[in-house]
């Protein structure tokens, strides 16, 4: 029964390896169909007409849109804001009103020193009526000494309550710029958090451009893949220096609301020091109102005396109407006005806050022109001046935008070892805002070349370089060619082809020397294909991209 067991076992072992040789067997048949059936087929190839232009060399930064005026708004005196006319995006005319403050005190205020006016008025025609006797002059005296008095303690007990409120006004504000500090702080780590997840995100791209370039010299990976990897690793670099940025852009934000803190623990310092001395003032003057009534009770009052008390009420007049005029000016300053035409970018206040003098709520930015500003490595510098012909590319904007140089700072920042360059740009239809990021090309250098080809229309082994030449008949052969500089559109050819003549820049299937072949299309310098002809039927190599010069990767 064993021996059964296993002749059985045996026949179906046989079996299968002989049903296995057979399938194998036909599958390699198959593909050596298919692979002929290929090679008779005619190459579809796309195709790059050289062309004379100058090769540029440029100087690569990023930057950003900045406005030429900012202009950050408080008001002149402390107060309630009652209208706040704009939000962030509005529009404003140079001279719009955009906030207004309660008027309440500042009317008070007005109609108090009018009084004051009438006052200083009345005491001064009393006195000059009162020029006959001695014993008139006196009782005059007595009165307005009186007066005084009164005036005094009530200007002691306003001075107290406005000494109170100043205060309360400051501490107030302080508690506002403490907030924004806390919020300021939470940013920066924010910040970090995001910079830390580029870093890492960088070495991850690093790690992944290692191992293609690895693969791609040991001929496991393609040369489209490794520039793939190079270009995850470029912007995965330019997205860390962007929150490299951010981050110091956040603790900048920190210090500068730091300094506000420190401002406005300092102006609740002198609040508090001012009320303090306008009370004392205020108590001298009481005492200075009650040794003049005293005085004038004396009957000390003589005709000489008479007359400096005419002076000093005229100059009391004077005072009165002067004091009248600023309380005017300060019912104007109750009105935030916009000094120049642009955009709100930030308002931080809302109706009912209490606004400052120093802490601006509202901004507002010129955008009839703007600056794009960039940092340029210093080691450079001597290839940079103002005039410069600068192609920018920006947010949102389809086409790219050329400028001249019109700022090149010449001191670097210690730290980066980098210097600012600015660009004028006009802007008008306001479709560019302060903000927006933009790459910049700096032309430093123009070569002129004979002919230009793409990149990737040149294979080079060895030392030397080739190019697959297209004849009249669409036959393609290799061609050596010379080449000189390079830049981001192609390469320069100083040998070997003329300007019109047509090379191979992709191939669809590999293209041997002599073969003739189908162009598909046609690229341009920007790198874009235009079809020239019916794309190659499904299973005639479809997919199957070759590398420089329409040769196999």
């Amino acid at each position: 029964m064993r021996k059964l067991l296993a002749i059985v076992f045996a026949l179906g072992l046989f079996g299968l390896i002989g049903w296995r040789i057979y399938a194998e067997k036909a599958n390699a048949g198959e593909a050596g169909a298919q692979a002929a059936q290929r090679r008779n087929q005619t190459p579809s190839v796309e195709i790059f007409v050289a062309e004379k232009r100058d090769i540029l060399e440029t100087i690569e930064v990023v930057g950003n849109v900045e406005s030429p005026s900012v202009s950050r708004l408080s008001p002149r005196v402390s107060g309630r804001l009652t209208d706040v006319l704009v939000r962030e995006g509005d529009t404003v005319t140079a001279g719009q009103v955009l906030a207004r403050m309660d008027p309440s005190e500042t009317g008070a205020l007005e109609s108090q020193q009018r009084a004051n006016v009438a006052e200083a008025r009345a005491r001064l025609t009393e006195a000059q009526l009162t020029t006959g006797a001695n014993e008139t002059g006196v009782q005059a005296a007595v009165k307005r000494s009186s007066a005084a008095v009164t005036r005094a303690e009530a200007e002691l007990r306003q001075i107290r309550q406005t000494g109170v409120a100043e205060v309360d006004t400051a501490t107030a504000a302080l508690s506002e710029v403490q907030a924004r500090l806390r919020a300021a702080k939470t940013e920066v780590d924010g910040a970090l958090a995001q910079s830390r997840a580029a870093e890492t995100q960088r070495d991850a791209s690093k790690a992944r451009t290692d191992r293609a370039a690895s693969l791609f010299a040991e001929g496991f990976a393609s040369k489209q893949q490794l520039e793939d990897a190079k270009a995850a690793l470029a912007s995965a670099q330019a997205t860390l220096e962007v929150r490299q940025g951010e981050v110091r852009s956040a603790r900048a934000t920190v210090d500068s609301v730091e300094a506000q803190v420190r401002s406005a623990e300092r102006r609740v310092a002198i609040a508090r020091a001012n009320a303090k001395a306008d009370e004392i003032a205020s108590a001298a003057r009481l005492k200075e109102a009650q040794a003049d009534l005293e005085e004038a009770r004396a009957n000390r009052a003589e005709s000489p005396a008479y007359r400096a008390n005419l002076t000093a009420l005229r100059a009391s007049v004077e005072a009165a109407e002067a004091s009248l005029d600023q309380a005017r000016v300060r019912r104007e300053d109750l009105e935030i006005r916009a000094p120049t035409a642009g955009i709100v970018t930030e308002r931080t206040l809302d109706p009912g806050s209490i606004a400052s003098p120093g802490n601006a709520f509202l901004t507002v930015q010129s955008l009839d022109w703007l600056y794009v500003v960039a940092s340029v490595p210093v080691e450079r510098s001597g290839e940079v001046y103002v005039g410069q012909v600068v192609e920018m590319t920006l947010d949102g904007e389809a086409e790219p935008i050329t400028g001249r140089l019109e700022k090149v700072t010449r001191a670097a920042d210690v730290d980066s070892r980098q210097f600012k360059v600015a660009v004028r740009v006009q802007n008008p239809d306001d479709r560019l805002r302060p903000g927006m990021f933009a790459k910049l090309r700096i032309v430093v250098k123009r070569t002129s070349a004979p002919a230009t080809v793409p990149l990737e229309a040149v294979a080079t082994k060895e030392g030397n370089s080739t190019v697959m030449l297209l004849n009249d008949e669409d036959e393609a052969n290799p061609q050596p060619v010379k080449v000189g500089a390079s830049d981001q559109l192609g390469v320069a050819i100083l040998s070997g082809i003329k300007p019109g003549d047509r090379v191979v820049v992709l191939s669809y299937q590999p293209v041997r020397d002599g073969q003739k072949v189908k162009v598909a299309a046609t690229r341009d310098r920007a790198g874009k294909s235009t079809p020239v002809a019916a794309p190659p039927r499904e299973g005639q190599g479809q997919g199957q991209g070759q590398g420089q010069g329409g040769r196999p990767r």
